[in-house]
């Protein structure tokens, strides 16, 4: 019987001590109140709890809007399946009160500058740029002197006895500049959503014929993707896009091919600053990714993983420092379809 009751207690010793860990989200930063509650997106997390007073209210963005008076106690998480919630920001008191009138006629004039209506009984405005706060007694103000960058504006009008809302969100992209470039391959046959760039400080994606719809991207754990029916319905060859982001411009060059064979989604020439691994990915159609080879590369310098090759960024780099003159490292990959093999180049550039 001892015997037996070591047994169980070793037993539980062993197994039933074990625990799972998961990681803590980050807590949202920058909780704000101007038109509507406002905080920092954070990293993995896929919803968020906005506690207003004794109410949990689960959102998807970093925004949400109190469509009625009063005061508030404001808190928020972040939510994430797989990670454990962080922790609530402190309070923000929120006063919401729509008596006062919300300055009209809000512009950004071709010389850079903001300007609104005259709000009867006004003693000033605050106009915020990139949620920081201006005040002014004028009915215009430079926004200029933010340049270079993309600012986002908005203003109230200041009352004797209190302020009104902030204006509708306007964004003045007069000072961005193009920060990158994009490439990548889609083929009609294809029908997944493509990844073409992450952010987290996206504002709008546009075309030619204007800015996309929610049917057309969406924009999902600071991930912008084109919804893969959209991309199926361009004309073939180059379909070119423009993303603002807080930092300025992405060019995204998407190439419309027609193959049902294995390619490279990403684009071939590949340009690196020797900081991170360089991660390939491609369509197999069923298909198989085979070899990569040259420039003495071996296994131990890669991985592959399903439609993805990782190559370890210490190779990279010294190939460049081996030989001073390089300017580009060429390998070959090959990918298989049943008695069909594509054989595809890459072209690595020190950026």
């Amino acid at each position: 019987m001892k015997k037996l009751f070591m047994i169980l207690l070793l037993l539980f010793i062993l197994f039933g001590c074990e625990e799972t860990t998961f990681i803590e989200l980050d807590m949202p930063e920058n909780l704000r109140f101007t038109d509507a509650i406002y905080f920092d997106v954070v990293e993995h997390a896929t919803s968020y709890v906005i506690k207003i007073d004794d109410e949990e209210v689960v959102v998807t963005t970093n925004r949400y809007v109190l469509t009625e008076e009063g005061t508030y106690n404001v808190r928020v998480k972040a939510r994430a399946d797989g990670y454990v919630d962080s922790v609530y920001t402190n309070i923000l008191v929120v006063e919401v009160d729509f008596t006062f009138p919300i300055p009209e006629d809000v512009i950004i004039n071709p010389d850079h500058s903001l300007s609104w209506s005259s709000m009867n009984g006004a003693t000033g405005y605050v106009v915020l740029v990139n949620g920081e706060q201006h005040n002014t007694s004028s009915t215009t103000f430079d926004l200029s002197t933010f340049y270079p960058g993309v600012l986002e504006v908005q203003v109230k009008a200041v009352y004797p006895l209190g302020s009104s809302l902030y204006s509708t969100l306007l964004v003045d992209e007069g000072g961005a500049e193009i920060v990158g470039t994009l490439k990548y391959n889609y083929s009609i046959y294809s029908n997944f959503d493509l990844d073409v760039l992450y952010s987290s400080s996206f504002v709008y994606i546009k075309d030619y014929r204007g800015t996309l719809d929610n049917t057309q991207y969406q924009y999902l754990s600071q991930t912008v993707q084109l919804d893969a029916l959209f991309i199926q319905s361009l004309s073939l060859g180059y379909q070119t896009f423009t993303i603002l982001t807080l930092q300025g411009f992405y060019i995204i060059d998407i190439n419309i091919i027609t193959t049902e064979k294995p390619y490279l989604i990403n684009s071939s020439e590949v340009f690196t600053d020797f900081t991170k691994n360089l991660i390939l990915t491609f369509e197999l159609f069923d298909g198989f990714i085979g070899t990569l080879s040259g420039n003495d590369i071996t296994t131990d310098d890669y991985t592959i993983d399903g439609n993805t090759i990782v190559i370890d960024i210490d190779y990279v780099e010294a190939k460049f420092i081996a030989d001073e003159e390089r300017t580009t490292l060429i390998l070959v990959y090959t990918l298989e379809q049943g008695d069909d093999i594509v054989i595809g180049y890459l072209f690595i550039k020190e950026s």
